[in-house]
């Protein structure tokens, strides 16, 4: 069966299949802009290079460990124009990045400067446990946190 597909407004596909059935699919990113992810001691460090956007136009979330950042860079249209060379991209975009350690959700830090953002997560510390020797009579046996 072979799907034809065409684009409506709004930025989303329409699929139809050879039964006449429309299904709707939400286009994908129309780009992926570049990404340094840096780990330090206690510190991952993430630089995104995204000139031309609107802070308002950003959307950071952390699911667990992994976070994604998205965005929309809008083209100006030039009447009448005729492009000699088009290299920058614009449009949608979507970038998911895996942390590999848990982090500090209270502190993360994202800025936006000079067409970089940068978002700082901070290492959650590990949650030390104190086990209790047994036959030590000075001790009740428990476990508790420090």
């Amino acid at each position: 069966m072979v799907d034809e597909t065409s684009l409506t407004e709004g930025g989303k596909k329409r699929a139809s299949g050879s039964w006449g059935t429309q299904r709707f699919v939400a286009q994908p990113p129309q780009f992926v802009p570049p990404v340094d992810v840096i780990e330090l001691d206690d510190t991952i460090l993430i630089l995104l290079e995204i000139a031309g956007i609107q802070t308002d136009e950003l959307k950071i979330t952390l699911y667990h460990r992994l976070l994604v950042i998205s965005g929309n860079r809008p083209r100006t249209d030039f009447q009448s124009a005729m492009y000699h060379q088009a290299e920058v991209r614009f449009g949608a975009f979507s970038v998911e990045i895996p942390i590999p350690w848990a982090i500090q959700e209270q502190q993360v830090l994202a800025t936006y400067q000079s067409g970089f953002l940068k978002i700082e997560l901070t290492r959650k510390q590990a949650q030390r446990i104190h086990i209790v020797d047994l036959h030590n009579d000075q001790d009740e046996g428990t476990i508790r946190n420090e």
